[in-house]
């Protein structure tokens, strides 16, 4: 009997120590499994309806959900279980008695004040108009998940701010996922397991964890924590990612190896073997030591041998690591990953594209255009950019200059919130993000394609001529090329949002929001293409983005001689943006142009400023500019400077001038273009 009892002692602790749980953190972003591709919006401002809320809003005091079921079978910490309960502060618990709902400020775990068995995502509350916890449960039976979302969730401290996380339970492996979605400022967190008041795993940091989601409403910034049942393995080193760059010139070979491992074993790792291997080659192994890589812990190496190719082309490279201790890794699943890592002979510099999707009822909107104005027009981003933007359908009634093109393009880039930017299709934020070093960053990145553009304008007749020339062999079947005929400025479509003056804004694709297919491409063989559009009609003010222009009877544009062209080479499979280009306006019917094409003041009249933009048609040295009153006395002459080929803007002080009627003048190279200026008080 005794031996019995004393079996059954054994088993029971080694089922204890089996149940007991340990977390993995993302290698990757995105959610897990995923399974759920439903963006992240407030109940009833856009989250999809088939979520039912099940705590909140305005739950300033905790409070407990009524019970609820999870719906497949679920083991928690070793044992079945099938409902639970979640609170207004972050809690998810399958305590039969929950007990006094917790507070929302993050405790360090185990804590007395937190239910058994219970998954905490402590620091929100669901004190908000627009704070819920809602569920849905996606996948096939098997291998479901029940998510359990806190969507919209407030800040304790700070009720201005607003966070998403998800507890997930997954069917099959009764893995628990917590989801760091997307919030709007930083916050300290709690995050872990508590299996009763001395028994919890907590994820590193906490109760002063920091987020790592940022501003997207879509999975491609969401971090997970995945708490697995069972006993963390002593050696675990994962690849997280291949970190050399994708381009490289030829003539700077050979090439440091470069790659991100994560320690997720529960033992420090003082020596290892870094390998890398090209194109599935024999391994390039070296022996690494006098490390400190603790638990939970990522290294950033440079393999001691360089990789020197003989020739360019396309290479993939695989890192990993091994020999941890001197003992094989307990997890080889997660031991490697890959990256491209292109040499060439040659490439071009890129002109990233800005595709922001805004309108002049939206509020966030006008401060996010005012940040992309103020970054664009710093003299360190000439040539760094092109930017156009659609303006869209909503909030309210929508701006008066929505057009069914701009839709077109908002659905090919699942978009559904304004402002909203797309930088060269791969950068995807609220648009007020923004920051000169991403704009660094996207400027950095090579191009193989230099790409040209001219335009003329006819009336309201517009042709474009495109050459595209590309430095490499380019074997892609899904390029398209897209036309954008753009207002640098426009004044009419003012509406809600306090906006007066709204830039680069498109009018026509061409020939359609789809663009026209292109390549594939031979290095060196230049190809040229061309489109032509006539705008219909008389100008019209739609009242609303409900009564659209008709570009078969109508137009919008304001000024036509404000027009003018952005042009680029697009992926509409990946949706990345190859490379752009602003088209230069070509002067029609003239043997010896004016290298002045166009120029025009606006506001014009103006009080205490006003712009004067302009149009060259070749780099100009000693521009200058001189305002003659009515009269034709001088009141005051400037040297402008040098300017390039193609549209500048400078900024001219009327504050000084007395109320009347003046001429500005433009001089360059023996050639003058003259412009009235009306001055008002």
């Amino acid at each position: 009997m005794n031996r019995i009892l004393t079996f059954c002692c054994v088993l029971a602790m080694a089922f204890a120590v089996q149940a007991q749980y340990y977390y993995v953190p993302s290698l990757t972003p995105g959610n897990p499994g995923g399974l759920n591709a439903d963006g992240e919006y407030p109940i009833g401002g856009g989250l999809d309806p088939s979520w039912t809320a099940v705590v909140g809003p305005s739950a300033t005091t905790p409070t407990w959900s009524s019970m609820q079921s999870i719906g497949f079978p679920f083991d928690f910490n070793g044992s079945p279980v099938t409902d639970y309960y979640v609170s207004s502060t972050g809690v998810v618990t399958f305590s039969s008695v929950p007990g006094t709902a917790p507070a929302a400020t993050p405790v360090a775990l185990p804590s007395a004040a937190i239910p058994d068995n219970s998954v905490c995502v402590l620091g929100i509350q669901a004190s908000g108009t627009n704070d819920h916890a809602a569920t849905k449960t996606f996948g096939t039976a098997g291998s479901r998940q029940h998510w359990i979302l806190f969507t919209s969730m407030t800040n304790p401290s700070d009720a201005t701010c607003w966070h998403y996380f998800a507890v997930v339970l997954e069917e099959g492996s009764n893995d628990i996922h917590v989801v760091d979605m997307r919030h709007a400022c930083d916050i300290s967190m709690s995050i872990g397991v508590q299996i009763d008041a001395s028994t919890a795993v907590s994820v590193a940091g906490s109760p002063a964890l920091e987020q790592k989601a940022e501003l997207s409403p879509f999975d491609d910034d969401n971090y997970a924590y995945t708490f697995k049942q069972g006993t963390q393995p002593a050696y675990d080193m994962s690849a997280v990612a291949f970190t050399g760059a994708e381009y490289n010139l030829l003539v700077d070979a050979p090439f440091n190896i470069t790659g991100q491992l994560i320690n997720l074993g529960s033992s420090t790792i003082s020596s290892m073997d870094l390998n890398y291997s090209v194109d599935g080659g024999s391994p390039v192994t070296a022996n690494v030591t006098g490390l400190s890589i603790a638990p939970y812990a990522t290294y950033n190496f440079s393999h001691p041998t360089a990789f020197n190719p003989a020739s360019g082309g396309s290479y993939e490279i695989e890192i990993w690591a091994s020999n941890l201790n001197g003992n094989p890794d307990e997890v080889p699943g997660n031991d490697r990953t890959d990256g491209p890592f292109g040499v060439f002979a040659d490439f071009t510099d890129r002109a990233p594209l800005y595709e922001t999707f805004t309108s002049s009822t939206c509020p966030p909107c006008t401060p996010a255009n005012v940040t992309l104005e103020n970054l664009f027009a710093l003299p360190a981003n000439e040539g760094k950019f092109n930017s156009i933007k659609y303006q869209m359908s909503w909030p309210g009634t929508g701006d008066p200059y929505y057009t069914d093109e701009g839709d077109d393009l908002r659905g090919q880039y699942a978009v559904n919130s304004v402002p909203r930017l797309e930088v060269d299709g791969g950068w995807d934020q609220n648009a007020g993000n923004v920051t000169q070093a991403l704009m660094d960053e996207w400027a950095s990145v090579p191009s193989f394609i230099e790409l040209s553009a001219t335009y003329e304008l006819i009336g309201q007749a517009i042709g474009v001529e495109v050459e595209i020339n590309p430095l490499i062999d380019i074997s892609n079947n899904n390029l398209v090329l897209k036309m954008a005929v753009f207002e640098y400025e426009t004044e009419n479509n003012v509406k809600s949002n306090g906006e007066t003056e709204f830039f680069h804004v498109m009018k026509k694709m061409l020939p359609d929001a789809d663009g026209a297919s292109v390549g594939p491409f031979t290095a060196g063989v230049m190809v040229t293409e061309t489109e032509e559009h006539e705008f219909a009609g008389s100008y019209r003010l739609p009242n609303n983005a409900g009564d659209p222009i008709n570009h078969a009877t109508e137009h919008s544009v304001e000024e036509f001689e404000d027009l003018g062209v952005i042009v680029w080479i697009q992926d509409m499979a990946t949706l990345e943006v190859l490379q752009s280009a602003e088209a230069s306006l070509k002067p029609v019917g003239l043997d010896n142009p004016d290298v002045i094409a166009t120029a025009k003041l606006y506001p014009n009249p103006a009080q205490d400023q006003t712009t004067l933009a302009f149009q060259l048609t070749d780099a100009v040295q000693d521009l200058q500019l001189t305002v003659f009153s009515a009269n034709g006395q001088q009141v005051s002459s400037r040297a402008l400077g040098n300017f390039p080929q193609g549209r500048s803007t400078i900024q001219i002080n009327t504050a000084d001038l007395a109320p009347g009627s003046y001429m500005a003048q433009l001089d360059a190279q023996g050639r003058q273009f003259r412009l009235m200026l009306q001055v008002v008080d």
